[in-house]
C-alpha cells in the first residue's frame, strides 16, 4: 500500500496542432474528450437549492469565489458543490469545470475528476493546469496513453520553443486502441518493482515515453521562468511511470524550489518516497502538505498508508478517521455530528462522497492493531461511532 503514488497525476494530450492558437475559438477534440464520460452533477445541491428558493442565484464567478473560500477554510464538500452549481449556472466556464475536477481529485473521486477536467480543457485548451491536474488522474486510473497525449499538451503550451516541439512526431508512435485492461500492463504494478514489460506494445508505449522525456527536457533548457515548474512535475510523473523515482523526486524538489506552497506537488513528492520505499520520508513530507492544506483528504489517506508501512497502526487509523471526517464533513457542518454524507441527497448516487478505498484502509488497520470489535463498526461507515476511541 505504500505505492500509492497513484492518486496524484493525470493528464491528456491533444494531437491538433492549433489547440494553442489563441487566435483560435476551437476547443479540444481528441479521440480522449470525445469519448469521456459525461460529469454526473449530484442529485441535489442546496447551493441551488437555496438560490432556488430566494428566487436569486449568484452568479458563477461569485460561486467560484464562495468555492475557493470554502477551500481555504477546508470545507471541502462544501467546495464540490459551489463548484458544481457554478457549472450548472454557466456551462462554459472553463475555471469552475478545472476547480471542480481538481477538488474532486483532493477528495478521492478519480473518475469525477476527470470527467470535470476533460470539460475543462474541452472549453480551454490553452487550460496548461488542468491538462497536468488531468494527466494526474489519468496516470492514477492507469490511463497512459492518454498521459502521453496530456503532456504534450502542457508542452505545447509552454512558449514557443516548446510548441514546436511538441508539434513533431514523437519516436515510434504508433496508434494504440488498446482495452484500458491492456493499458493498465503497461505501467508500473504498484506492489511489484519489476520493470516495464517487454512486449511489442509496451516497447512501443516506453519508446515514446521516453521520447517525450527528452522533448521535456530539451524544452526545460530554454523555458522561462512561468514555465519551468509545469515541465518539471511533467518530468517527474514521466519519470515515476518509469519507475525512475530518484529522477521523479529531484523533478518534484525542483518545482517546489519555485512553488514552495504547492501541497499537492508536496504530494506528489511524498508518494515518489513511498514508492522508493522511504517512508518515514514521506510521511514527513506528507504532514508538511497537510500544514499547507489541513483540508486535503489524499494526503491525510496517504500518511495512514505511510504510517501502516512503519507499523504505526494507530495512528494510521486515526490519519484514516480524520480522512473520512473530512469527506464527511459537509453532512456534519448542516446536522451534527452523526452519519457520514453517504446518507446526504446532496452527495449521494453518482457522487458518493465516502471513499470505499479508505473505509478498507481503515478496517485493515484496526485489524492490524488487533482491534478486531471497532473493525466490525465500520461496516455501518459512520464515523461517529469512533470519536470516543481516537483522535481525528
Amino acid at each position: 500500500m505504500a505505492q500509492e503514488w497513484a492518486r496524484q497525476f493525470a493528464t491528456e494530450l491533444h494531437d491538433n496542432p492549433t489547440a494553442y492558437d489563441t487566435t483560435s475559438t476551437a476547443t479540444a477534440s481528441t479521440s480522449f474528450l470525445r469519448s469521456h464520460r459525461p460529469y454526473l452533477h449530484s442529485a441535489s445541491n442546496p447551493f441551488i437549492q437555496a438560490s432556488d428558493a430566494a428566487q436569486t442565484r449568484p452568479s458563477a464567478d461569485e460561486l467560484v469565489a464562495q468555492g475557493r473560500d470554502a477551500l481555504q477554510r477546508g470545507a471541502l464538500i462544501d467546495a464540490i458543490l459551489l463548484f458544481e452549481a457554478a457549472t450548472q449556472t454557466a456551462a462554459d466556464h472553463a475555471e469552475a469545470w478545472e476547480l471542480l475536477g481538481a477538488s474532486r481529485a483532493e477528495n478521492e473521486q478519480e473518475e469525477l475528476a476527470i470527467a470535470a477536467l476533460s470539460e475543462a480543457v474541452r472549453l480551454d485548451p490553452r487550460r496548461r493546469s488542468a491538462w497536468l491536474a488531468l494527466a494526474t488522474s489519468l496516470t492514477n486510473e492507469t490511463q497512459f496513453r492518454e498521459v502521453i497525449e496530456a503532456l504534450t499538451q502542457v508542452l505545447r503550451g509552454s512558449g514557443t520553443s516548446a510548441a514546436a516541439l511538441a508539434d513533431q512526431p514523437l519516436q515510434d508512435e504508433v496508434r494504440l486502441n488498446g482495452s484500458e485492461a491492456d493499458m493498465a500492463d503497461w505501467g508500473p504494478q504498484p506492489d511489484n518493482g519489476s520493470p516495464l514489460p517487454h512486449t511489442p506494445r509496451a516497447m512501443t508505449f516506453h519508446a515514446r515515453l521516453h521520447a517525450l522525456v527528452d522533448r521535456y527536457q530539451q524544452a526545460l533548457a530554454g523555458a522561462a521562468a512561468e514555465h519551468q515548474a509545469d515541465l518539471l512535475v511533467g518530468l517527474g510523473i514521466m519519470h515515476h511511470i518509469l519507475r525512475d523515482y530518484e529522477a521523479a523526486a529531484d523533478n518534484f524538489q525542483a518545482a517546489l524550489a519555485q512553488r514552495p506552497d504547492d501541497f499537492l506537488l508536496w504530494n506528489k513528492l511524498g508518494a515518489t518516497l513511498a514508492n522508493s520505499e522511504r517512508s518515514e520520508e514521506a510521511l514527513q513530507i506528507y504532514r508538511h502538505a497537510l500544514t499547507i492544506r489541513p483540508g486535503y483528504v489524499r494526503a491525510r489517506y496517504n500518511a495512514g498508508v505511510a504510517c501502516l508501512n512503519l507499523r504505526l497502526h494507530r495512528d494510521a487509523v486515526e490519519h484514516f478517521l480524520a480522512a473520512l471526517a473530512l469527506q464527511a464533513s459537509h453532512d456534519e457542518q448542516d446536522a451534527g455530528a452523526g452519519p457520514s454524507t453517504v446518507n446526504s441527497p446532496a452527495l449521494n448516487s453518482p457522487t458518493q462522497v465516502m471513499s470505499d478505498t479508505i473505509w478498507s484502509a481503515l478496517k485493515m488497520a484496526l485489524m492490524m492493531s488487533g482491534l478486531y470489535t471497532e473493525a466490525t463498526l465500520v461496516n455501518q461507515r459512520d464515523v461517529s461511532l469512533f470519536r470516543d476511541s481516537f483522535d481525528f
